[in-house]
């Protein structure tokens, strides 16, 4: 099944902070399921994005939900989050982040993941990074 990482915008920036996204103008999630998953932020189905209006800005395709996952945690964790969620924005013209732009996000994101689990400079880090990159696909 394919699944989806999105970065959603608020309709009208600058209004009173809502869910608890709090004062920020955008959200990043994952679904397999874009346009529904749209419907329940603008619902007020979603505890974080309650009380707001909010429009699609971007869409990276991930093989699993494990990658989706990843690639999620990646683009909401850390001082940083506001520029990877801008390169993602600016990754593509259109709504579509294209495939290699998708495929270099997705490999930081677990390149990250495994930095944050076993440390810059432990066996086990770089282990894991040789199996990210003899991966096939």
């Amino acid at each position: 099944m394919t699944w989806y990482v999105y970065v959603l915008a608020k309709e009208n920036v600058g209004l009173p902070a809502c869910g608890r996204s709090g004062s920020r103008d955008t959200y990043v999630g994952m679904t397999n399921n874009v346009q529904a998953r749209i419907i329940e932020h603008n619902s007020g189905k979603c505890y974080a994005t309650r009380g707001c209006s909010w429009r699609l800005v971007a869409v990276a395709t991930c093989g699993s939900r494990a990658i989706a996952a990843q690639l999620e945690r990646y683009l909401k964790c850390g001082d940083s989050r506001d520029k990877r969620v801008s390169l993602m924005l600016h990754a593509d013209a259109g709504l579509n982040v294209s495939p290699v732009a998708s495929a270099a996000m997705i490999m930081q994101a677990r390149m990250w993941t495994a930095r944050r689990r076993y440390g810059n400079n432990t066996r086990e880090y770089l282990m894991a990074l040789e199996a990210l990159l003899n991966e096939k696909g």
